[in-house]
């Protein structure tokens, strides 16, 4: 390494391309990353979709969940398997292992669905896809004065439109019903001309063809052959012939029924601002910037705007870009603000030429940051930006340490290129230790597992890269720039800065002599008081984890958005209309807490922009397109950054609050988090019999409803609306009826049988075959419905099979081929710790409950399984980290013992962080665990530095004391400085009062608050444990052997 800083040293043009290539490459990637608002981070989770239109939950269970279930179990690196079972449709989601491949999982999924033998014949293609965190970049709202149809083309027009705009290519309509045709046919018809389903169904795809017929070889060429007949409209279809006789006479369709060209009958509807509605929603593909979309997005709603019916709106209803732009310009502004800070503290103490090449050799290390981005799939997002942000004051660190060595070779008298050589040279083994130190405490981040750990992955990714970049500019490049510059400059700004800087450098140093030198000199008289009063601290701090007083909030605290979000979930059997009534009577109490607000607080003068109602789907919560008049969304839409500074959490709070006395649903929840968001709690149940694990259920939710700060307690069970049963009778056989007969034309009569499908305007529509709305909404047609044999005879349903009243459920779910419910909770957690809650709630079932229960099972979910996850893995690499910062320290300083020294102000300084949380007033979040990870790095360096220096004192003659007391005086100062640097360029966030800043800040405050203590602990700890490892070499006549020579302790 010497000969490359010599040859470097001397060689400016090699030095000024290499920076010139880190400059550009930085930039280019600048200009290419991708911006997001948080970084895509693929849930480990295979889902496989199986449509059964028509099917109930429990035959959904019986015929697809558990045969898929059995087929999927077995497949290598799947950790859990979960599965739900609703009106039509199943789903079962497969849990892979962190270090698995989601791909590899998904091609054994689909290789064990091929492998299966009893798919039900109704059910659709079972639909594969790796579920993954995304954040739409606009939502866009259409209402206004137009009938379902004119809405629907519309919106279709408005697709269309915004997939041909330059960029654009994820684009979708939700809020509108599927198109459909359908034949109603009446049972007095079927009865009438003696017809069954089947017969109807079989003419109409008879009559709607377009089949190939082959090929005519002549002479002239080849001419295709082709029968084409298709039906395209209502009227096709009418005069479709179902049935003919000898004389002539015939039955059409039109004769059956009536053809109904329209919509699918299916539960739903959107409304915006009192209106009907419908809602665009424009997402980015692959690296697509986000920001780029929502440019062209936004022009193209100001052109559409010009030209609108009268009566019709359009709305962005949601800019995530906007969101992005607000939260990245908070971050370059605090980054900005800690730059800055960082520079006016190196101006205050270092020559002002040096700390300009410090600066540089920052904007050098940043972009090569931003270089490493790219190569690592990173995207500038709000954690990869916060990444530069933590590192503000660290990169610095080496770049001081070698040009103050390389300003003292010039104090000596050395010329410049020489001074520069050996500056460097005689500094660089620790430097390099140093920074691997410090980019070694960041490596366990990397092996972080959850969604937790992917989210964060940025951080390290980031921190590590700019530590690399500096350490290769303070080694090669700033020595070679700093051995450029002439004598000091007697004019101007240099000559003022200059003296500045050494009034500062006396103040600092009777600060040294007068203050800390005393207090060390008092410190080393009685090292083992101080080595006690340290000992005891950290067992006090022990025993307050262990304790659980110190208890750590699981997900990754504040991500409010910019909506206020109510779902409700009304009673089994409610119609659309009977849960539109209770939006309604929600939205009224909006109105008063509008006021309330408003006429209270001026700081809501800017309130809700638009209120968007779902019934039949929650969009919010990825329940798109559904058919479930039960459940319903109200999505409130305030203004966004600078508009707003106010937090959403009062409002959420204060609605709950007035909506209590509300009766007649079963669940209502208020969410203002960014995205769909874990639960805080989440707790399944399983139990072999259905009635005591729903008992169970119970009191488990009753035990939940007693912590204070409690709030939304649910569970998933929901008892299914009234069921009939039907089974085939003896009678029925003896017919030649099957129970998939009988089965068959009853869900053709009351859900519908797909005749085929018709194509028209890029549309793939359905032909449905069903009894007419208002027959199929009477419970006595089921008993006065006649099924066709296979001789041609209808008799009636009730002579044939046994029709069975029943209750079945709405919904099913399942983890581990095991029925479960799922219980969960909201935490306010500024009264109580979610954590603390699930761990007390899991030992209550481990002990009273499952003494009831005998074989009751738990699994825990939501947030604190992820952070559970998160943290035991973040524990395992941070040993293995701390066992590589040891060999790190013990293969420069050739000791087994120093590197204890040096290391023990890791546990201060996340006392220091615990302190920091407490004095702000922040709860510990799992932030703040991965700044106290980081800061073990940066604490290292001060450690090392001071006894590097003793220990170089040592070698000189200097007895222990005296060597410390030289270390204090000497480097007192570089302490301070690095200290300083990582806590300026933390300030402004430790400091940031907006609510979108709420994240990341108790990551800042472990930082920059722990090293403040975690420094001053060191300038007095680190002496007393000197004092004692040379009390024991002592005692056991351990020899000291110095740097430079093979050093090492000998008996």
């Amino acid at each position: 390494m010497n000969k490359w800083i010599d040859w470097m040293v001397e060689n400016h043009v090699t030095v000024n391309l290499l920076m010139l290539l880190i400059i550009v490459g930085g930039a280019l990637s600048y200009l290419t990353l991708p911006r997001k608002i948080f970084p895509d981070a693929e849930i480990p989770v295979v889902t496989v979709t199986v449509p059964y239109p028509g099917a109930s939950p429990d035959q959904i269970e019986q015929s697809v969940l558990t045969v898929f279930e059995d087929a999927f179990v077995g497949i290598s690196g799947v950790r859990r398997i979960s599965s739900t079972a609703s009106e039509g449709v199943g789903s079962i989601f497969l849990e892979i292992e962190d270090n698995v491949e989601s791909d590899q999982v998904r091609t054994d999924v689909t290789a064990a669905i091929d492998r299966i033998e009893t798919i039900p014949e109704d059910s659709r293609e079972p639909r594969i896809s790796v579920m993954e965190i995304e954040i739409p970049v606009m939502q866009l709202g259409i209402y206004g004065d137009m009938s379902e149809q004119e809405l629907a083309a519309f919106g279709e027009r408005m697709v269309r439109d915004l997939r041909g705009r330059s960029g654009i290519s994820r684009v979708d309509l939700f809020g509108v019903r599927e198109y459909e045709m359908s034949l109603e046919v009446t049972p007095q018809k079927l009865e009438k001309y003696n017809i069954s389903f089947e017969e109807i169904e079989q003419a109409v795809r008879g009559a709607s063809l377009d089949l190939p017929g082959g090929k005519i070889s002549s002479s002239h060429g080849e001419i295709t052959l082709r029968t084409r007949d298709l039906s395209q409209t209502a009227r096709d279809f009418e005069r479709i012939i179902v049935r003919s006789w000898d004389d002539g006479s015939h039955v059409r369709v039109e004769d059956l029924g009536t053809v109904i060209d329209g919509f699918a009958d299916v539960n739903l509807y959107t409304g915006f601002n009192g209106k009907d509605g419908a809602f665009v929603v424009v997402s980015r593909v692959g690296d697509q910037s986000a920001l780029d979309i929502a440019q062209e997005v936004n022009s193209y709603v100001e052109e559409t705007r010009a030209r609108l019916p009268e009566g019709v709106e359009l709305i962005v209803w949601e800019d995530f870009a906007e969101v992005l732009q607000d939260r990245l310009g908070l971050l370059l502004k605090n980054g900005g603000l800690g730059f800055i800070l960082v520079l006016l503290v190196l101006g205050i103490f270092l020559d002002i030429r040096l700390a300009f090449w410090v600066a540089v050799g920052m904007a050098i290390s940043f972009m090569g940051g931003l270089w490493a981005m790219t190569l690592f799939g990173v995207s500038i997002n709000v954690i990869s930006l916060f990444g530069f942000i933590m590192v503000l004051g660290i990169v610095v660190d080496d770049a001081i340490v070698i040009g103050e060595n390389i300003f003292q070779e010039r104090e000596r008298g050395t010329p410049p290129v020489l001074a520069s050589k050996r500056g460097t040279k005689s500094i660089a083994i620790p430097v390099v230790f140093a920074v691997l130190t410090t980019a070694a405490t960041f490596s366990p981040l990397l092996a972080v597992e959850g969604v937790t750990g992917r989210i964060m992955y940025s951080v390290p990714v980031v921190v590590i890269s700019v530590l690399l970049f500096s350490l290769f500019e303070s080694l090669f490049i700033l020595p070679a720039h700093l051995s450029t510059l002439r004598e000091e400059s007697t004019r101007g700004i240099f000559r003022i800065s200059q003296e500045f800087s050494r009034k500062a450098d006396r103040n600092l140093r009777g600060f040294i002599e007068r203050i800390y030198v005393p207090l060390l000199q008092k410190s080393m008289r009685w090292p083992s008081l101080v080595i006690a009063l340290s000992v005891a601290i950290l067992i006090f701090f022990i025993a307050l984890i262990a304790g659980g007083r110190v208890a750590v909030q699981p997900g990754m605290g504040n991500r409010e958005g910019v909506s206020l979000r109510v779902f409700l979930t009304m009673p089994q059997g409610t119609s659309l209309e009977g849960t539109r009534a209770m939006t309604d009577t929600l939205l009224g109490r909006f109105d008063i807490l509008r006021e309330e607000f408003q006429d209270s607080h001026d700081r809501y003068a800017s309130f809700d922009e638009h209120i968007l109602v779902s019934i039949g789907e929650q969009p919010s919560r990825g329940s798109m397109g559904g058919d479930d008049p039960t459940i319903a969304e109200i999505n409130i839409l305030f203004p966004t950054g600078d508009e707003r500074d106010y937090s959403l959490e009062p409002l959420q709070n204060r609605f709950r609050e007035i909506t209590a006395d509300i009766r007649g649903y079963d669940e209502l929840q208020f969410s203002t988090a960014l995205g769909s968001g874990q639960d805080d709690i989440n707790i399944s149940l399983s139990f072999p019999d259905d009635d005591a694990l729903l008992s169970a259920v119970h009191r488990l939710e009753d035990t939940l409803s007693r912590y204070d700060g409690v709030f939304d307690i649910s569970n998933n069970f929901e008892g299914g609306a009234e069921e009939l049963s039907l089974r085939l009778r003896s009678s029925g056989r003896s017919l030649g009826l099957t129970q998939a007969d009988l089965a068959r034309q009853v869900r053709t009569a009351f859900h519908g049988s797909e005749v085929l499908r018709v194509l028209r305007d890029e549309h793939d529509i359905p032909f449905m075959i069903r009894y007419p709305a208002d027959i199929r909404g009477e419970v006595g047609t089921i008993h006065s419905m006649k099924i066709s044999t296979p001789a041609g005879e209808r008799v009636p349903i009730t002579e044939v099979a046994d029709i069975v009243h029943d209750r079945g459920y709405s919904f099913i779910n399942r983890v581990n081929q095991n029925r479960v419910i799922t219980v969960t909770a909201a935490v306010n957690t500024s009264v109580s710790n979610p954590g603390t809650i699930t761990r007390e709630l899991v030992g209550y079932i481990e002990g009273d409950m499952q003494q009831t229960y005998p074989g009751l099972e738990h699994v825990i979910g939501g947030q604190q399984e992820d952070s559970d996850r998160s943290l035991a893995s973040l524990a395992m690499a941070f040993i293995v980290a701390m066992f590589v910062v040891y060999a790190l320290l013990a293969i420069p300083f050739k000791s087994y013992l120093e590197p204890f020294i040096i290391m023990c102000a890791i546990p201060f300084g996340a006392i220091g962080a615990f302190i920091g949380h407490i004095v702000l007033g922040y709860d510990l979040q799992f932030m703040s665990i991965f700044g106290i990870v980081a800061l073990s790095g940066v604490v290292v360096n001060d450690s090392l530095v001071f006894v590097d220096y003793v220990n170089r004192q040592m070698c000189r003659g200097l007895d222990v004391r005296s060597a410390i007391l030289a270390a204090g005086r000497n480097r007192f100062r570089p302490i301070l400085l690095t200290t300083l640097t990582t806590f300026a360029g933390l300030l402004p966030m430790l400091f940031e009062t907006s609510f979108q800043a709420q994240m990341l800040i108790p990551m800042a405050i472990s930082l920059g608050v722990g090293i403040l203590f975690a420094s001053a602990i060191t300038l007095f700890l680190v002496p007393a444990y000197l004092i004692l490892l040379d009390w024991i070499r002592t005692l056991f006549s351990i020899q000291r052997v110095c740097l430079g020579e093979d050093t090492h302790e000998t008996h």
